[in-house]
């Protein structure tokens, strides 16, 4: 190309599938065909050097774009003309794109085909644009079926032209041809043209159908596969695209030689040969001009191609001459094409045909292609023979290519008959019931297999019993054998015997002998009679019986008697036999089978009355006739009596569990089977567990003793063991054990009741007495009933009284218990409990509480004072103090006057003489108190329990003092300040006072009894109730020294310990 020196020029190259465009100033100058890979880096474009990078361009380069699309003709020009000119452009602004359009009718005979449009188009000046063309298709009434667009074709400046090849739908009628022009807007000044617009129908056309093959006598039809190849002959590439499957065409002139012969072609390829080898049979030259479009393997008419294989022949059974035999023939259709034909099985020796059946076998894909086939043959030839089994095809139109698997040859033995050569049996006459056995000698070509013998009994003029047959057995397959019973009732005559032999391969040959043996009546053998219950009870009916068994029957028991005869003619109905016996009574007789076909049994009840000589007796058996057959001596035993133990209450009903209370009684009852209960006697042993085991007789009362079980001496848990021997009226005896289990309960405590006066109370003080009642429920005697009054583990025990009243007696009761209760002072206030233990003979003990509250009883105080007392005098105030639950206590007083106080004394403790406590004060009274002097004693115990005394003591006026008044005034107001003098006199006073009130108390002590208020007690002292038994003072004094015990709190303890400390 060449440029314009000293002018820009402007230059596109444009890439586009394998395509090289340039283009110069807009308007395409070269066109280049790179295929697809064939650029590498040394060839990628290069702009302003050569491709060997020596030389340069010598000029300006500017405005260097690359796009990553393909710019197509328009854009090019478009883009030239915004980078170099100037110039004003075609403007289609509101206008629609220009286009030229035509219709064609569709003739009758081209609907349906397929077609082929042309258009051509060129440009002149400097205008640009693009054409393509629009196919329309429509029905008869003018509505548009489909379309077919053409690709853009850009116009040049040359003729160029756009060909579309197109299918119109099946149903058009009609054909618009519109070719459309798309001008550049950048267009200024020239022409578009178009010309030449060609529409053409692709020949030839047919209705290919799916595996259609073509020969072609055209020169060139294979020289080319492209669209608007040039040179006029048809183009196989034509035949393809109207539908046909496989083609043969020619590049160059073939001559005739080598065009595939049609004979040839066609019958092989609707033979079922695929299309390769259908074209290669075909054609007389390889490697010629000839070319082979399609696909080598198809083969449409392949389905039709059967392909038959005999895969094996057997014959289950043996082969018999002249008898019928099944054949299996295993047989599969591998081919695709159903196979339609006969199948033969010949015999070459002769070529006979044994068989022939017609039969159709689906293609290989189906269910039934393959198959086992039965066919029935019958052959009259002994020995081996030859077969050949065939399949031949019958039909031409289920052709078979490979037939070397149709045959199939074996070998086969077939059997010859078996021969009778002897029958006989072991006697030439027998009985009726008799079994004998008789023989076959038989032999085989191979070997016999099984033998069959038939009897029957013939008499008179051809009269005879049914055949009967039986199955026989060998030891060398030569003689056969078997056992043949004869029946009691069959008739008299002769013995046919018939024969059936078999082989292996299940031939058969019969044969008779008439008249074998001869047949008679049989004798008959009787035995019994049989005893129940004094013979063997397996007795078969078939052996003799002792005359005189050792073993007795039962009184007043039903028997039964039985007699037994083997005689195979023997007839119930007529030949009955007579039992008989010397005494008892015989009853009924009855007929029953025996053991075997042969033997025959008779059944009778016999019974011997109770209370009954024990004497023995006869039993006859005879004949129907009376005939004597035979004689038994039976003997007649004694039946022990029976014996019944059980427990029952006084109400007579069973006692399940035994207590051991005394109202259970053991009750025997006695039953004799077969004499009076009246003259039974007998002893019964009698063994409580822990005890030895008396024994003492019994006295029945109509075969009934009852006896109580009761004993007052100890017993353990265990079993109460009975023992009883009792003698019949005619001494037989005999003797029961019996044994049930002695439930030894405890004692039930059944309620603690604690009252006072006759009423129930839930708490008690010190020194106050009340009344416990203990109500217990127990099935044995009791041994003992213990009461203690018990607090953190100091016990004492309460003395038993007489009944009182406290309580109600309660349902189940059986005892009931009363003691006196009494706190002292060894316990201490606050929850205690009343124990109850309860213990019975058996040594079995129960235990019960009663909760209630200890309470300390408050003090009481008497108060001795004057009621007036002289005008500074000495005031003396003693108090006397009862408690029960001890004296341990303080008093103090308080002096007031006008509820002012004047003097008081602190507390001080009481002292104890012998259980009266003693308290004293005095008090100087001063120079001004005069009048009434309220004096209030307080007194408090250890307990916190407190007594308060109030009272007024009148103070007189002085006197008139006659002399030393004012010395006795000092003295006066001296003892108030330091009474060491007066307490020396108030304590001679105070000693005084302690003579008299230990007399006091004494005196109290001993009422009514004179001369013994000064008399010392010469005796042991009395013991200290809180010193536990057998503890010494200093044992008790040691142990309290020591550690605290378990389960006390340490309050307690110290509290505990301090109201003992008076021991010390």
């Amino acid at each position: 190309m060449c440029i314009r020196d000293r002018q820009w020029t402007h230059l596109v190259t444009v890439f586009d599938g394998g395509e090289t465009r340039q283009y110069l100033d807009g308007v395409l100058v070269n066109t280049n065909n790179y295929p697809n890979g064939s650029i590498n880096n040394f060839d990628l474009y290069k702009l302003g050097v050569n491709r060997a990078g020596s030389a340069y361009f010598e000029g300006m380069i500017d405005n260097v774009m690359v796009w990553d699309t393909a710019l197509s003709n328009g854009s090019v020009t478009v883009l030239s003309r915004d980078i170099v000119n100037n110039c004003s452009a075609y403007s289609g602004n509101g206008q629609g794109v220009a286009y030229l359009e035509t219709t064609h009718d569709i003739p009758e005979n081209f609907t349906n085909h397929a077609w082929v449009v042309y258009a051509h188009g060129m440009r002149t000046g400097d205008v640009f644009g693009e054409y393509n063309i629009l196919v329309s298709s429509f029905d008869s009434n003018g509505t548009m079926l489909s379309e077919n667009l053409s690709s853009n074709q850009a116009f040049t400046a040359s003729w160029n032209s756009e060909t579309m090849r197109f299918r119109p739908h099946p149903d058009a009628t009609s054909l618009k041809i519109r070719i459309s022009l798309d001008i550049v807007p950048t267009s200024t000044d020239g022409s578009l043209f178009v010309d030449s617009a060609v529409l053409r129908i692709i020949r030839p056309h047919m209705n290919w159908v799916n595996g259609s093959i073509v020969e072609t006598a055209v020169s060139t039809g294979a020289r080319s596969f492209n669209w608007g190849t040039s040179y006029g002959q048809s183009l196989i590439a034509d035949i393809l695209e109207d539908g046909a499957s496989g083609i043969k065409g020619y590049v160059y002139e073939p001559y005739l030689t080598a065009v595939s012969s049609p004979s040839v072609l066609l019958s092989s390829y609707t033979s079922g040969f695929n299309l390769a080898e259908s074209y290669a049979a075909a054609n007389t030259m390889t490697g010629w001009m000839g070319v082979v479009v399609g696909d080598p393997k198809m083969s449409p008419y392949a389905d039709i191609v059967h392909d038959i294989e005999i895969i094996d022949v057997r014959i289950v059974d043996n082969v018999s001459v002249d008898d019928h035999f099944n054949i299996e023939i295993a047989i599969q259709n591998m081919g695709p094409g159903e196979g339609v034909g006969e199948l033969k099985v010949l015999d070459k020796l002769g070529s006979i045909v044994l068989a022939n059946q017609s039969i159709s076998i689906p293609n290989g894909s189906q269910n039934g292609s393959r198959q086992i086939l039965v066919l029935q043959l019958n052959t009259s030839r002994e020995g081996w023979n030859n077969l050949v089994i065939r399949w031949e095809g019958t039909s031409p139109l289920h052709p078979e290519r490979n037939i070397d698997n149709n045959i199939f040859d074996m070998t086969l033995w077939v059997n010859s008959p078996p021969v009778v050569e002897d029958i006989f049996c072991d006697s030439s006459q027998y009985s009726r019931g008799d079994r004998f056995v008789c023989s076959v000698q038989a032999s085989d070509d191979s070997a016999v297999t099984a033998v069959d013998i038939a009897w029957r009994i013939s008499w008179g003029n051809n009269s005879s019993t049914e055949w009967t047959w039986q199955n026989t057995g060998s030891q060398d397959g030569v003689l056969w054998w078997t056992t043949i019973a004869l029946p009691s009732d069959i008739p008299l005559g002769v013995l046919d015997i018939s024969v059936q032999v078999r082989d292996g391969s299940n031939l058969s040959v019969n044969s008779s002998s008439p008249g074998i043996a001869l047949i008679r009546d049989a004798p008959a053998f009787w035995f019994g009679i049989h005893v129940a219950g004094v013979d063997d009870p397996e007795w078969g009916g078939a052996s003799v019986l002792t005359s005189a068994p050792v073993t007795g029957i039962k009184r007043g028991h039903i028997l039964t008697l039985k007699a037994c005869v083997l005689d195979p003619d023997h007839e119930p109905g007529n030949q009955t036999p007579i039992f008989s016996a010397s005494r008892g009574l015989i009853d009924g007789m009855t007929h029953r089978t025996g053991s075997s076909v042969d033997q025959h049994c008779y059944i009778s009840s016999f019974a011997v009355a109770t209370s009954t000589s024990l004497d023995s007796l006869t039993l006859e058996l005879r004949d129907s006739e009376g005939e004597f057959l035979t004689r038994r001596t039976i003997l007649i035993s004694d039946q022990s009596p029976i014996i019944e133990m059980s427990i029952i209450d006084s109400s007579g009903d069973t006692v399940e569990n035994v207590l051991a209370g005394g109202d259970e009684n053991l009750e025997i009852r006695v039953l004799d089977p077969d004499d009076s209960v009246d003259n039974v006697y007998g002893d019964v042993t009698i063994k409580w567990p822990g005890q030895s085991a008396y024994t003492f007789p019994l006295n029945f009362e109509t075969g009934v003793a009852i006896l109580p079980l009761f004993t007052s001496e100890s017993i353990e848990s265990g079993d109460l063991e009975v023992d009883v021997t009792i003698t019949g009226a005619n001494g037989a005896s005999n003797s029961s054990h019996f044994e049930t289990p002695i439930l030894l309960s405890p004692p039930e405590i059944i309620s603690i009741g604690l009252c006072q006066n006759g009423i129930e109370i839930e708490e008690l003080m010190f020194g106050q007495t009340a009344d416990a009642a203990v109500r217990i429920h127990s099935s044995r005697p009791l041994s003992e009933v213990i009461v203690n009054l018990e607090q953190i583990g100091w016990t004492v025990v309460a003395p038993s009284q007489s009944e009182t009243t406290c309580g109600i007696d309660v349902a189940g009761q059986s005892d009931s218990f009363f003691f006196r209760i009494q706190l002292d002072s060894s316990f201490v206030p606050g929850e205690g409990s009343l124990g109850v233990r309860v213990v019975d003979i058996d040594e079995i003990a129960s235990v019960s509480y009663l909760h209630f509250e200890f309470m300390h009883s408050p003090p009481t105080i008497e108060v001795n004072h004057p009621l007036n007392a002289s005008h500074e005098s000495l005031l003396e105030i003693l108090v006397e103090m009862e408690d029960a639950d001890g004296i341990d206590a303080t008093c103090g007083i308080h002096y007031s006057q006008n509820n002012t106080e004047v003097y008081s004394r602190p507390d001080s403790d009481v002292n104890d003489f012998d259980g009266t406590g003693i308290w004293s004060t005095s008090w100087l009274i001063p120079k001004d108190i005069i009048g009434n002097l309220s004096i209030d004693v307080s007194c408090i115990d250890w307990s916190g329990n407190m007594v308060n005394y109030s009272s007024v003591i009148f103070v007189e006026l002085p006197g008139e003092c006659e002399e030393d008044c004012d010395k006795v005034s000092t003295d006066t107001k001296d003892e108030s300040k330091a009474p060491t003098t007066l307490m020396l006199g108030a304590g001679l006073l105070l000693a005084v006072i302690v003579i008299l009130v230990t007399l006091r108390v004494r005196t109290r002590g001993n009422d009514g009894e004179e001369g013994e208020a000064w008399h010392l007690d010469e005796g042991e002292p009395e013991r200290d109730e809180r010193i536990p038994e057998g503890w010494s003072l200093e044992e008790f004094l040691q142990w309290l020294d020591g550690d605290m015990p378990d389960d006390w709190e340490e309050e307690q303890w110290e509290l505990y310990r301090t109201s003992l400390e008076d021991l010390r």
